[in-house]
């Protein structure tokens, strides 16, 4: 985290995604966070693992359904601890198999609307804020 030009926390985040148009509204709404920054996008496992180990994100959106990029050795289970994890995705988490690999993640449901995202990152500002005081 990091602090922002008016003050703010700033949170450095990456986006995984492989819909082009999922990808400009996505960034587009985090570019337009005062509280985070984008460090990259990932449209592969691949991609996301390389992603998670060079730039060591607090905040990864995450779509469940994108391609391993040549790389099955990784999955979300090994996404890092620190990061919280905003599953970004068309199918609900209940229905996912692979959701016990997750770590306590939050669900943002497609379609994301400005305000649905907002509140999301509201929502991990504050839980974020409240780890960081235990």
């Amino acid at each position: 985290m990091t602090q922002g030009r008016s003050g703010a926390n700033v949170y450095g985040c990456i986006l995984v995604e492989n819909e082009y148009l999922a990808i400009e509204m996505m960034q587009e709404y985090i570019h337009t966070h005062e509280n985070l920054l984008l460090l990259g996008t990932a449209q592969t496992l691949a991609e996301l693992r390389h992603l998670t180990i060079k730039l060591k994100p607090e905040i990864i959106f995450l779509d469940l359904i994108i391609p391993s990029g040549g790389y099955t050795d990784f999955d979300y289970g090994m996404l890092p601890d620190h990061a919280t994890v905003v599953v970004v995705s068309g199918i609900p988490l209940v229905l996912y198999d692979k959701k016990h690999l997750l770590k306590n993640p939050i669900e943002l449901p497609k379609p994301v609307s400005h305000e649905s995202f907002n509140n999301c990152v509201e929502r991990v500002i504050k839980e974020r804020k409240r780890e960081a005081c235990r």
